[in-house]
């Protein structure tokens, strides 16, 4: 165990890299899951509209998720880099911040609904 914490404490972002990963490829099965089941309905046009709401929120999050956890990864990045224990890509720190933007434009639209 001393081994680990060792590890852990020498490169911890490879690690916390492992975990933005996996909360990555949840996103992944979410989307998936979502495409590819709405994807026959698609191809087939034999649903209704209304049934195929459930299947776009799923993609939806799943897209969300994966852009979430990107741009809390290169801020996590970006803010160690400030204290020289990593390494920062400053395209990737302009993509997180569109995606940042983004994310809060959606968040925005969810909270306060245009009124019509």
């Amino acid at each position: 165990m001393t081994a680990f914490y060792s590890t852990f404490f020498a490169d911890p972002l490879y690690y916390i890299g492992y975990l933005f990963a996996f909360c990555t490829a949840i996103g992944f099965i979410i989307f998936l899951r979502g495409f590819l089941s709405g994807f026959g309905y698609a191809l087939a046009l034999n649903g209704h509209d209304e049934h195929m709401d459930k299947f776009r929120t799923r993609a939806t999050w799943g897209v969300v998720l994966m852009a979430y956890t990107f741009c809390m990864w290169e801020l996590l990045r970006l803010v160690v880099s400030w204290f020289g224990v990593g390494t920062l890509n400053s395209a990737a720190a302009f993509a997180a911040a569109l995606g940042f933007i983004w994310l809060f434009c959606q968040l925005w639209r969810a909270i306060f609904p245009a009124k019509a």
